[in-house]
Parts: C-alpha cells; sequence; structure tokens
C-alpha cells in the first residue's frame, strides 16, 4: 500500500517520436502512463481512499508546468495521436501535455472526495525552471550552452523539489485537495483544466485509448 504518489516522469525529446504503444510520446508519459497508474493503484487496493473520519488520506501529487497555460484546448478525437515537432515546435506540444496533466489532477480531485472532505489528496505542482537533464537530446553543438543555462539560471533539483515535498508531506494541507502549486505559491489553474466538460472528455477519451492495459 501507499500513502504518497509522486508523478514526476518526464521528458522534451529532441523530435517527435511514438511510445511503445504507439501514442506520442510527451502524452504518453505525462499524461496516458500516469492515468493508467493511478487507476490501477486505486483498482487493486495500492492507494486505498480514505472512508473513516480517523482514516489517513493517500495524497498524489503530479509534477505539472506553468506551460499548461499556453496550450489551446485539447482537441479529444486526436488524443495522443502523433504530431510532427521538432527543437521548436516541442515545448507546444509539452505545453499540450502539460495541460493533460493538470486536467487530469483536477478531475480526480473533484472524484476522489466526500461531502465532507478529499478521500484522496490530488494536488499538482510547477516546480519552475530546473537543471535536470531533461534537454539531454539536445544536438551535441547546442548541450554546452544549454548545461551553463541551466547551471547558472535554473533551481538544483534539491531546491526544486521543495514545493513537491510541501504538497506531499506538509502537515497544514491536510483535508485539502485539488490544490495548484506555482513553485511555493497557490495558484489557480487554467481555466480549460477547472472545466467540467473538458475532464469529462479527457476521462471517458483516455479510458477509451487505454482500455485494453485497464482491463488486465
Amino acid at each position: 500500500r501507499l500513502d504518497l504518489a509522486v508523478l514526476g516522469a518526464g521528458l522534451l525529446p529532441r523530435r517527435a517520436r511514438p511510445s511503445a504503444q504507439g501514442f506520442e510520446i510527451m502524452v504518453a508519459v505525462h499524461f496516458l502512463a500516469n492515468r493508467l497508474l493511478l487507476e490501477r493503484c486505486l483498482r487493486d487496493g495500492v492507494l486505498v481512499p480514505a472512508r473513516a473520519p480517523d482514516d489517513r488520506v493517500p495524497r498524489v501529487v503530479c509534477v505539472a508546468s506553468d506551460a499548461h497555460r499556453s496550450a489551446p484546448r485539447v482537441d479529444w478525437a486526436r488524443l495522443g495521436a502523433m504530431v510532427d515537432y521538432g527543437l521548436r515546435r516541442g515545448m507546444a506540444q509539452y505545453a499540450h501535455s502539460k495541460l493533460l496533466v493538470m486536467t487530469l489532477a483536477q478531475a480526480l480531485a473533484a472524484r476522489l472526495r466526500d461531502p465532507e472532505r478529499p478521500t484522496v489528496a490530488v494536488h499538482a505542482v510547477c516546480p519552475g525552471a530546473v537543471a535536470s537533464r531533461i534537454g539531454r537530446e539536445a544536438p551535441a553543438l547546442v548541450r554546452p550552452l544549454l548545461d551553463t543555462v541551466m547551471r547558472v539560471g535554473f533551481a538544483p533539483p534539491a531546491k526544486a523539489a521543495v514545493p513537491v515535498l510541501t504538497l506531499a508531506a506538509a502537515p497544514h494541507l491536510e483535508g485539502r485537495t485539488g490544490l495548484y502549486y506555482h513553485l511555493l505559491r497557490e495558484a489557480e489553474p487554467a481555466a480549460l483544466a477547472r472545466d467540467p466538460a473538458e475532464q469529462r472528455a479527457m476521462w471517458e477519451r483516455s479510458a477509451a485509448l487505454l482500455a485494453p492495459w485497464l482491463e488486465r
């Protein structure tokens, strides 16, 4: 059993490519894999929702990005479909995938609660620019410059982890769900992520795409 799940896997590929299952890779890693993992954990009793008042409420933290605000409305009929991008257009697809993450977090927060309190607390966080290896697929000529920029201007991973750990474990957040932290400040997600109609479309379309794995 898990009391906490932090969903932080991420990548920014040099060019478009499919996942092993045929989905666009950023949508697959950032969104579909987490959607599948959480549903399987809930179904299989790995994450157990609180029922009694004295039950511990598990927490889920989705690592998102404020880039989700720049993404347009999702074309749900094409969810997971391959799109062509390189270094320039890759950030637009990254923002699209993070809008899906934000929509998932908001939808789960609404679903996993009773009238009194959350049964599983679901939060999202943008840790800001982090000096990670997310740009490791950049061309060899660009990589030294990128490494220097990250080292000088981006937060080290230990510092960037603080807002993640706050949402994951801070006692003063007990009883709350659906929070979005931009760094260490509470913020409101983009309107598209909060739209119940978008959340329903996300849930239904992703369930259809993931049916072969959800049914195992």
